[in-house]
């Protein structure tokens, strides 16, 4: 992941610039998210302090990303120092970081999972993307989220037009409950009364979807129903 340490916007935007080509050439399904979205929707270019190029990259593609970035010419040693079921951060001298989140769609519900972050937003917000020139680089045109004022909103507040010193997004609650309450499968948990009655659970009670008697231990034990995931 990024060390949060500001890298050049030179250095970024070159990153940018290649990830583009390389993911549209191999059929990646992506969109910038995060500060990469917040400056090119606010200031038309990337954010002149960052640490990383933040990308969304969708389930079905996902396997696409490290094979796409190693062809590329200008930089063939670029080097993934996170490399995960969810998620990957790439680099290489006097190039990125470019980060690369795996979304999972909730289908029937029309969410997207992302589950390194442990948020869950409308697809509507993301996808279809929205296509923007990015006038730093003539030719290079990017996608930005399909309603990206939304996005921030989500992210950096209602106020994210206006620039502010140390800006990093949030993660509200709601997304992070959304992600509780429609990515993570609920799973059985067997409690003992006086457990209960401590309030000694495994999971936060506030989640309990329901209490029953268990069969197996009748009186001295509740079988409870919660989702594994911690809205915090």
């Amino acid at each position: 992941a990024s060390s949060g340490v500001p890298v050049s916007l030179v250095q970024r935007e070159k990153a940018l610039s290649d990830v583009v080509q390389a993911f549209t050439t191999a059929g990646v399904q992506f969109v910038l998210i995060y500060g990469t979205a917040l400056g090119i929707a606010r200031e038309g270019r990337l954010l002149a302090e960052d640490d990383d190029v933040d990308i969304l990259v969708t389930s079905d593609t996902f396997d696409r990303v490290g094979p796409a970035l190693a062809k590329i010419h200008a930089h063939p040693t670029v080097l993934s120092v996170v490399d995960s079921y969810f998620f990957h951060s790439f680099r290489a001298p006097g190039w990125g970081p470019v980060d690369t989140y795996k979304v999972d769609e909730v289908a029937e519900a029309k969410v997207l999972c992302v589950t390194r972050e442990r948020t869950a937003f409308h697809k509507s917000t993301f996808f279809p993307v929205r296509l923007v020139q990015y006038s730093p680089i003539p030719g290079l045109t990017v996608p930005l989220p399909n309603n990206v004022s939304e996005h921030l909103a989500l992210e950096y507040g209602s106020d994210w037009h206006t620039p502010q010193k140390g800006i990093r997004s949030r993660h509200p609650a709601s997304v992070r409950q959304q992600y509780c309450d429609l990515c993570v499968p609920p799973v059985m948990v067997t409690c003992r009364v006086q457990d209960v009655a401590k309030g000694d659970l495994p999971c936060l009670p506030r989640y309990a979807g329901s209490a029953i008697l268990h069969p197996r231990f009748g009186s001295f034990a509740l079988a409870i129903t919660m989702v594994s995931c911690f809205a915090f």
